[in-house]
């Protein structure tokens, strides 16, 4: 499964949080093919493996808009991942309260 996929590739030390050239990180293009499971690993809404790879990714990159100005949740609307895209939407605001409250400290 795409889950064991990237499971896999962390366990052996890549780098989740690099961004392509079309300013898409591998949240955007899970949420775009509609890896729900892999969205919530990722932002660590579903594992407590995630939790511990929470700190060495810097999420709030992973949710910010891609060259098109499109967030994760925008790609997994426009792919007909409705119940993804609604899910995405609440976990980019709350990445953007924490770095908003952070900043404010």
């Amino acid at each position: 499964s795409s889950l064991e996929a990237m499971r896999w590739l962390c366990s052996v030390g890549c780098d989740l949080g690099l961004i392509n050239s079309n300013g898409h990180s591998v949240l955007h293009k899970s949420a775009q093919r509609g890896n729900s499971d892999v969205c919530d690993w990722l932002l660590g809404s579903s594992s407590s493996s995630a939790s511990s790879h929470r700190s060495c990714l810097d999420l709030l990159s992973l949710v910010g808009p891609d060259a098109d100005g499109c967030s994760p949740s925008d790609l997994a609307g426009m792919g007909g991942f409705h119940a993804l895209a609604v899910s995405l939407v609440k976990a980019e605001m709350c990445l953007a309260s924490e770095c908003w409250r952070r900043n404010q400290t």
